[in-house]
């Protein structure tokens, strides 16, 4: 699926279960062909504005207020750091251009630090040039 993000064409990664959610509202209604639309009845193209009303309006209908439609991408984000993805590929699913934006997020794990270099605890001596530095003289904890 394409979408634009930062004025720029970027692919939208569905999980299954979404893929199926789609799937489902389209053999309820098979004249449906497309779950967003591209324009009104009256064939105006769709702003940002109105799919922003519309979210709202949908949320106040269920008693949810003060959520916006961008709070989404932003639940979205902070999830997957907090599930331990790399802030890579983090970058790349929200198509932010550069790393800036994305660092914003980086506190959300920083136990992703700490599990970083324990990739070393059993290997450390290997790397050092130092002599006499071994397990008896250096410890690295969790």
């Amino acid at each position: 699926m394409l979408g634009v993000s930062n004025g720029s064409p970027t692919c939208l990664h569905k999980t299954s279960a979404s893929t199926h959610s789609f799937r489902s509202i389209r053999q309820k209604d098979p004249r449906k062909r497309l779950c967003f639309l591209k324009h009104t009845e009256d064939r105006a193209p769709v702003t940002p504005d109105m799919v922003a009303m519309a979210f709202r309006r949908a949320g106040e209908s269920v008693g949810i207020t003060n959520f916006r439609f961008h709070d989404l991408r932003h639940t979205f984000l902070s999830a997957l750091v907090q599930k331990g993805v790399d802030l890579y590929r983090v970058q790349r699913l929200l198509g932010h251009r550069d790393g800036w934006m994305t660092q914003r997020y980086a506190h959300l794990a920083p136990e992703n630090l700490r599990e970083a270099v324990q990739v070393f605890k059993d290997d450390y001596h290997k790397f050092s040039t130092m002599p006499g530095v071994g397990p008896t003289r250096l410890v690295l904890t969790a």
